[in-house]
This record gives C-alpha cells, structure tokens and sequence, in this order.
C-alpha cells in the first residue's frame, strides 16, 4: 500500500514537473493570494486588464523568441528592432505614405533584419549571440541617426486607434491582437511541420540533418519570425504611445527572454510552447503589479527578475532530467 502511494505520488510529481503551463498556474495562483492578502486591490478588474495590459507587448515580442530558442538559438536584437520598426512606421506616415502601406513596409523591413541575422548565424557560422548583440546596437544606432535622437510625432487619429481602442469601452484591442497572434503561433508550432523541424533543430541537431531537415532554412526563418513579431510590437507600441522613439523596446529584449524561459523553454532548444511563453509573460507583468502594490521600491524589480530567471533555468535542468528518467 505505502509502495502504491509513493508511485502514485512520483507519478503526480513527473506530470506536474513535465507539464511546465500547470506549474506555472500554479505559482501565479500562489502569487496573487500573496498580493491579494496585502492589498485588496489587486484582484479589481481595472488592475487585472492593467496587468494583462502590461504583458501584450511582453508577450508578442516573446512569441518571436520562443521560436528562436526552440530552434536552438538566440535573439538579443528584438528590442532595437522595436524600435525601428515603429520608427519607420511613423517617418512613412508623417510623410504621406498611406497608413496601411506604412505598416507593411515597417514590418517588411523586420523581417529582412530577422533574414539577415539568419544568414549570419547559419551561413557564415558566427554565434547567434554575437550577431544579434551586435544589431541590439547598430539597428539601435540606425534609428537615432535616422531621427537625430528626436521622436517622431503628428501621427493621425487613425493610427493612433489601432492600439487605443478599448472593446466595450474597457477590454484594450491589443489583447485580441495578442490572443490572435498567439493561436495562429501555436498551431504552427505544434500541428505543422515547420513546428515539428523547429523542435528537431533544437533538441538533436545531428538527428534532424540526418533525416534531411534544412537546418539553416529552419533557423532563418526562426529569425525572420522573430524579426515580424518584433515589427508588429514596434507598430503596436508606436500607435499606443502616439510617437516614434528612437528608445522604444530598451530593455525589452531581456524581458521577452525572461517570459520565454519562465514559461517552460528551454534554453538548449528542442522544449517550449506558446502557451508557456504567454504564461511567462503574464508572470512578469504580475510580478511587477504585484511589487507596486505591496510598495517594493522599483529598484528591487529586476534584482526580482533576474532571480526568477535563475529559478527558471535551475528549474529547466531538474525538468529535464526528470523527463530523461522517465523516458529512460
């Protein structure tokens, strides 16, 4: 009986280790009866669109990344491409190029960066981390020499509405931009074959070449959806804030990270959802209302995150070893 109830338990223990989206349920649950227990405030529907609000752009961005850990790689670039993205959106559109063509050729753009990161890393061999550290920089430098440092303002009502519209004059639009963008994400991810050669690529190199999977094909295009959500999130965060800046997603990069490796994904490829990433997101955006609302100085906010992340990644080996065991 006692040896039952012991299997019973292990059994219970691999499922919820394994399945990294309950795990992470669990620890928001956890969380927010903390926050809750201090202020009352935090389970108020403003607050929970506010924290829900906060992780949009967390989230899209890391969708992009997801795909590029998954395949075995790293993106540091995102976060500059943020910014350039909004940056070309807005100079098109003060300059009389029609809206809609000035979102296409915005994100357009993104995509031939997250190409030509790709062709970097899969053809001239040069680690993804040193090439995408290197354009966190210069796309950075190519958008202040483009605006002089200055914001780019006098955007019309039209495309300030594309972020600013709240459903029932309370739900932001973004969310259902979000949520949108997240299921097309998952289906590919996990019912297609580029889904299923992502994963391949990452989790055994040798194995995928082996059955004829176009390793540097998967790994660009890994890029260049990375480079298309982070031209969205540009576009997004421009209409919301009613300009272009050149400062736009610093900083981002490392947060869409974070959301990505505490929602489950490994950082030496092969393992990751979107599910998880949103998870991850919504976690850090809590994390920060949470802080704000039991008054921990901001200062404490990412020595916080950082943390996490350690724990995530510890939390990643144990996961793994757990999965071999029971493969094994």
């Amino acid at each position: 009986m006692i040896e039952k109830k012991q299997t019973v338990l292990t059994r219970v223990k691999n499922n919820l280790v394994q399945s990294n989206e309950i795990t992470m349920v669990i620890f928001l649950i956890i969380f927010g009866l903390v926050v809750y227990s201090i202020n009352r405030d935090f389970l108020t529907v403003n607050n929970i669109l506010n924290v829900l609000r906060a992780s949009i752009f967390y989230f899209i961005l890391g969708i992009g990344v997801t795909y590029v850990i998954i395949s075995g790689e790293l993106d540091l670039s995102v976060g500059s491409v943020v910014a350039f993205s909004g940056l070309v959106c807005t100079l098109l559109i003060v300059n009389g190029v029609p809206g809609v063509v000035s979102i296409i050729l915005a994100i357009l753009s993104t995509i031939f960066i997250g190409w030509i990161i790709g062709l970097l890393v899969t053809r001239l061999k040069i680690p993804s981390l040193v090439v995408t550290l290197g354009m966190l920089y210069s796309i950075r430098g190519i958008g202040l020499i483009l605006t002089k440092g200055n914001t780019v303002a006098g955007l019309p009502d039209s495309f300030k509405k594309i972020s600013q519209v709240e459903l029932f004059g309370r739900i932001p639009i973004i969310i259902i931009y979000a949520l949108v963008l997240g299921v097309i994400a998952h289906v590919i991810l996990s019912y297609t074959k580029l889904g299923y050669h992502l994963k391949g690529v990452g989790g055994n190199k040798m194995a995928a070449e082996a059955v004829g999977i176009d390793i540097k094909r998967i790994k660009t295009i890994a890029f260049m959806i990375s480079g298309f959500c982070a031209g969205l999130t540009g576009v997004l965060m421009a209409s919301r804030i009613s300009v272009g800046s050149p400062s736009a997603g610093s900083g981002y990069e490392l947060y869409a990270i974070a959301a990505v490796i505490i929602g489950g994904t490994s950082l030496f490829g092969g393992i990751g959802s979107i599910a998880g990433t949103l998870l991850g997101a919504i976690f850090l955006s809590t994390l920060e209302n949470g802080m704000l609302l039991m008054h921990v100085s901001p200062y404490w906010q990412s020595f916080v995150v950082g943390l996490v992340m350690i724990a995530a990644v510890g939390f990643d080996q144990y996961r793994r070893s757990i999965i071999w065991k029971v493969k094994s």
